[in-house]
């Protein structure tokens, strides 16, 4: 068996499923089924199941390996944006606020221990949205105790006169 294309004059190509066989020394084919209808991707995969080629879908080709989430990130990311968090942290860019900024999105997703904080960190897409994708686990652990007195001296004044008392102070300590 196999897919033969028989042209039209002026038209597209007559696409048809044949046999061929022997009668009386001659070879001679007939037509089983017209695939002309069919899509050229069915009319393909047709043609490696005839050369006795094994089809496999494109899901058994791949194993997901790792799938990190994103999109609670992102809507963390943004709204401490707004909120002009990085600002209150350090008026100057710097990769200290950068992994408090990361700590803290990391505390806020997923309320837990400041160990589990640091050893679940490439869980999701937080060291590389915020930039400090190499910093180790002991340098996390460092700031993330930092982070529970981030709020004191500066911060604390600058946070004071935007935003008025310690809630966000005593958010800090009991987390």
């Amino acid at each position: 068996m196999y897919v033969g294309r028989v042209p039209n004059r002026g038209a597209a190509p007559t696409m048809l499923l044949r046999e061929s066989y022997r009668e009386n020394g001659k070879v001679k084919s007939r037509t089983l089924a017209n695939l002309t209808s069919l899509p050229p991707e069915a009319i393909e995969a047709v043609r490696r199941v005839l050369k006795k080629e094994t089809l496999v879908s494109a899901k058994d080709m791949f194993d997901v390996e790792s799938s990190r989430h994103h999109g609670h990130v992102q809507a963390v990311r943004t709204a401490m944006r707004e909120l002009g968090m990085d600002k209150l942290l350090a008026t100057a860019p710097s990769r200290d606020r950068d992994l408090v900024m990361a700590m803290i999105a990391a505390r806020v997703l997923d309320p837990r221990s400041k160990l589990h904080t640091t050893r679940s960190w490439h869980a999701t897409t937080i060291p590389s949205e915020f930039g400090v994708e190499h910093s180790d686990e002991e340098t996390r652990t460092i700031c993330t105790g930092l982070l529970t007195g981030c709020f004191n001296g500066k911060a604390t004044s600058k946070r004071n006169s935007r935003h008025g008392t310690s809630s966000l102070a005593a958010w800090c300590y009991t987390t």
